[in-house]
């Protein structure tokens, strides 16, 4: 059991490293050169505008989705590293993190976490991760159109609890995790000195729950943050945006 659970945090690790790898390709590669894009379009329709040419239109169109592909691609980046971990509080990051769920999928996320600081920026780090593979798994297995994000402190422990509507756990997920992402989050709350427990709720939908005693000196300890999660799952284009 020991050599598993080593073998899943060297693989977990490995797989964080190449996350962060695709997150700088898709920022300062595919990213910038949408950007690019995104300006010529804009200037051609400016120039067809002032010919009173009817192609100025199409141009603006062009010029528009080329702007959302670039924020759907940032998003996306933000998503697989999130450096804003590095500048800014943990509820910051998840506002942000629900902030792009909202604009890609469409769908109602909060987060309640006032004046709640982490014990370190590697328990911060561990705990975005739990959110994201949560909200991952709320939206692709779930079908989730409301998810509600909140970290609270119950002296001495804390708690980060994800409750969102939508389908409950398939019976063959219900109990022990299985698949990468929620043996990741079986890690990071170990790696916490935690309990995670993931369970469907009664009305429908699930409710993940993380349980952990914050202190300095476990948080000195942990590893390096192992990611959580296989990407987003693909959304749908917004119709508003690609008609015409």
């Amino acid at each position: 059991m020991r050599r598993r659970r080593l073998l899943e945090r060297q693989l977990l690790r490995a797989t964080e490293g190449e996350q962060r790898r695709i997150s700088l390709e898709l920022h300062d590669g595919l990213g910038q050169h949408l950007s690019g894009l995104a300006f010529t379009a804009r200037s051609l329709a400016e120039r067809l505008r002032g010919a009173a040419l009817p192609q100025a239109d199409e141009a603006d169109w062009l010029a528009r989705l080329l702007r959302d592909a670039v924020g759907r691609v940032r998003a996306m980046s933000r998503g697989l590293w999130p450096v804003s971990l590095e500048r800014q509080s943990l509820p910051q990051a998840l506002s942000a993190l629900a902030q792009d769920v909202e604009q890609l999928y469409g769908i109602s996320v909060v987060v309640e976490a006032p004046g709640f600081e982490a014990e370190s920026a590697t328990a911060a780090h561990h705990l975005f991760r739990v959110v994201q593979e949560s909200v991952h798994n709320a939206l692709k297995h779930g079908q989730a159109r409301h998810i509600t994000v909140r970290l609270e402190r119950l002296p001495p422990k804390a708690m980060l609890s994800i409750v969102s509507d939508g389908l409950p756990l398939a019976p063959t997920r219900s109990g022990a995790a299985s698949g990468l992402g929620l043996v990741g989050m079986q890690l990071r709350a170990e790696a916490l000195g935690g309990e995670l427990q993931v369970e469907s709720l009664p009305g429908g939908g699930v409710e993940v729950c993380l349980l952990w005693t914050p202190t300095a000196r476990r948080a000195a300890r942990l590893p390096e943050a192992p990611p959580a999660g296989d990407g987003w799952p693909e959304a749908d284009p917004d119709p508003g945006t690609l008609t015409r």
